[in-house]
């Protein structure tokens, strides 16, 4: 029994989500109720381009299907804009619902419109 759990133990111990932090830092919200979130922990930083995971949290939006989603995005701090490269949307009860892979090359860079959650985030994100 001893060695069963020890055996549990470490399979836990190096399971990815164990290794891996998350800290969600509320950037915004939208009117209709969905709350915006980056990862502070998955921060990457190529010169002024900036990669971080965020999640959308839909629980209070009632007009969409899926109680919430993650995306990977790339924000471009001096054409102020952000693109969408990878996106998961789950069910209610946590399972996956959808998943989006958006090719480098197919990326739509948008800018960050002034007073919107995009311009949020790189407020947080491209400034000090």
């Amino acid at each position: 029994m001893r060695k069963l759990m020890l055996v549990c133990l470490a399979l836990a111990a190096a399971s990815p989500t164990s290794a891996v932090a998350q800290t969600w830092i509320r950037y915004g919200a939208g009117q209709n109720g969905t709350v915006f979130y980056y990862d502070s922990e998955t921060i990457r930083r190529d010169g002024q381009i900036v990669r971080v995971w965020e999640r959308q949290d839909h629980s209070q939006n009632r007009s969409i299907p899926y109680r919430e989603a993650k995306a990977l995005l790339v924000v471009n701090c001096t054409e102020q804009t952000v693109g969408l490269t990878y996106l998961v949307t789950f069910n209610a009860d946590g399972t996956i619902r959808d998943t989006i892979s958006i090719p480098s090359y197919r990326v739509q860079h948008d800018p960050a419109v002034p007073g919107s959650v995009s311009a949020s985030l790189l407020r947080a994100l491209c400034t000090g």
